[in-house]
């Protein structure tokens, strides 16, 4: 994201958004993957009350991957 739009709360509306439809479909929690390079990226999740969890499916094996996990 390039740096004047950074802070506006538009990925954190977006992922709330993308929660919002995943509770309505029934689904009690939201899973994700990236890469533990993309500081940012962890910092935001975190933020976004991701926990970390054990590495899943095809990045069970994968050092560079972190997953995060947030139940609903």
């Amino acid at each position: 994201v390039v740096s004047e739009k950074r802070g506006l709360g538009v990925a954190q509306k977006f992922l709330r958004e993308l929660e919002m439809c995943a509770m309505e479909l029934g689904y009690k929690k939201c899973v994700l993957e990236t890469g533990i390079r993309q500081v940012e990226a962890v910092k935001f999740y975190k933020k976004c009350d991701y926990k970390i969890i054990p590495n899943y499916g095809q990045y069970k094996n994968m050092e560079n991957s972190i997953c995060f996990e947030k139940r609903f």
